[in-house]
């Protein structure tokens, strides 16, 4: 933490129907305070789940404290792992979630391995001792969970990763969150965890500017559709396909007949997984897409503060996934602090420059006729005369380099240089162009040794285009090498490979039996 001392939560959380205020440099401000007359309730965080967090935030800096080393005498702040951006990730049953995470965390850099809440509580010997117990697990409890598994010190993730609990190798740039928020107290739980991350990156940059150890906090919230006959038919395909797996493995005595993992599935590597109940019954898959419908609502109160994305997951993988990769894209208002928005924004962007290029260079080309005739025609012989045979003599190597120092580029603010540039452009070569002076002794004063010079100016114009193909290189010639993609497991190959198994094996219905 920012002190040995834990942090204190700001005052107005503890009073019923103070609004809480949301920062991190314009992400969300401004529909919050549009949303405040419209929709006065959602600003409210309850007062029971701000004490709820404020006694969890309590015990993680106390866990932290305790498990950072004290040097002689004087405990240093704990090793503690903020990370720069969460990705809330939801969605309906059967949407993707466990398949769009990969391609999340490389869509934003991410190399810490995402925190999925239904891991963290089967993995968490608390919580299953409360569960084996017959209690629940209310909201306070899932978040203390959360809040210990996501600023876990790096050696505690290290351990934890070890033993499978908590996978994961680093990295504080990011992280997905799979499964929260599910009731409406979590939603505030994020407000306000979003809250005090923003206030300890306040006190940090304010002792020391450069500080990276508590970056502002960045939150996204990204939900994936689908509609309940899709998502229903997508868990039963997958119950199918798991009990059809399981099935070939039993075949080939890799796993036994009940399921558990055998002597030696150890040794050959086999991985297998029960497939899970909802994923068998059709009743049972429509009742968890009932309850993700009827959580949805906790998730639109979210849209109000943080960057809030619906993906239409109906389509396929490469849809689904283009739809995620044009919303998570980099959005330097989103990203970046107001004040460094603020002054970069002053510099036009390169897609906003090039856009009408075309069109201005046409405008100009059809002036220069009218304003300035004499020079155009001069500059037009110019080229002509100097420039066309220079890339002529480069053509091989698709680059050409023009030097001159006539006085003709040196008037009129440089008019003749624009014409350059702009006619070489037009004609489909790529043009720049640079002003290089040079200091040539003029005279000597013999009495004190100084040296008079006369400045001269050189013009360097750039010309690059196509290069001709000179030589054609041969494909190399094949090897006996395994390319390393066909020793991916691919899933269509398995299955199709396990259905070949199955066609191979004699079938002994009744009527073999009959006939025998």
């Amino acid at each position: 933490m920012a002190s040995a001392a834990p942090a204190a939560m700001p005052q107005h959380h503890h009073h019923q129907h103070q609004q809480v205020a949301v920062g991190g440099g314009g992400q969300g401000e401004s529909a919050h305070k549009n949303s405040q007359n419209l929709m006065p309730d959602i600003a409210r965080v309850e007062p029971a789940a701000a004490e709820q967090f404020k006694r969890a935030w309590r015990r993680l800096e106390e866990r932290l404290h305790a498990a950072t080393p004290a040097v002689r005498g004087v405990r240093s702040p704990p090793a503690f792992v903020v990370p720069r951006e969460i990705v809330w990730l939801n969605g309906a049953p059967g949407s993707g979630k466990g398949t769009n995470s990969a391609f999340i965390m490389q869509a934003r850099g991410f190399t810490r391995a995402p925190i999925e809440m239904s891991h963290l509580l089967r993995k968490n010997p608390d919580a299953q001792d409360k569960v084996r117990k017959g209690q629940l697990l209310d909201d306070e409890d899932v978040l203390d969970y959360l809040l210990e598994a996501l600023f876990a010190p790096r050696e505690e993730r290290a351990a934890d990763a070890a033993s499978g609990m908590l996978p994961d190798d680093g990295g504080e740039a990011g992280v997905i969150i799979d499964g929260f928020p599910r009731t409406s107290t979590q939603v505030d739980h994020i407000k306000l965890l979003h809250e005090k991350l923003e206030e300890l990156h306040q006190e940090a940059v304010a002792a020391d500017p450069l500080n990276v150890h508590f970056p502002r906090p960045i939150f996204r919230i990204l939900v994936l559709y689908v509609s309940e006959e899709e998502s229903v038919r997508r868990q039963l395909e997958r119950g199918r396909k798991a009990e059809y797996h399981r099935g070939i493995l039993k075949d080939a005595k890799l796993v036994p007949e009940d399921g558990g993992a055998p002597g030696g599935s150890a040794a050959l590597g086999v991985e297998y997984s029960q497939p899970r109940a909802t994923d068998m019954s059709e009743e049972a898959a429509r009742k968890r897409y009932c309850i993700f419908r009827e959580h949805y609502h906790t998730l639109l109160r979210l849209r109000r503060y943080f960057h809030f994305t619906m993906i239409n997951a109906m389509g396929s993988l490469a849809q689904c996934e283009a739809q995620i990769a044009r919303e998570l894209r980099y959005q330097s208002k989103l990203e970046l602090h107001a004040e460094v928005y603020d002054r970069v924004t002053r510099i036009p962007l390169a897609q906003s420059v090039v856009e009408n290029a075309r069109s201005q260079l046409l405008s100009r080309l059809n002036s220069y006729r009218h304003t300035h005739a004499e020079t155009f025609s001069t500059v037009i012989r110019t080229i002509q005369a100097e420039v066309v045979p220079h890339i002529k003599r480069c053509a091989i190597a698709g680059v050409a380099v023009w030097e001159t120092t006539d006085p003709l580029f040196d008037a009129h603010d440089g008019e003749a240089i624009d014409m350059v540039l702009d006619v070489l452009s037009e004609r489909g070569y790529g043009v720049t162009y640079r002003e290089v002076e040079t200091y040539i002794p003029d005279r000597v004063d013999l009495a004190t040794g100084e040296i008079a010079t006369r400045a001269e100016k050189h013009h360097l114009f750039r010309v690059t285009f196509e290069r001709p193909k000179i030589r054609t290189h041969a494909a190399p010639a094949p090897t006996e090498e395994v390319p390393l993609e066909l020793l991916r497991t691919d899933e269509r190959l398995m299955d199709a490979s396990a259905k070949m198994v199955v066609t191979a094996v004699p079938q002994y219905g009744d009527e073999q039996e009959g006939g025998g």
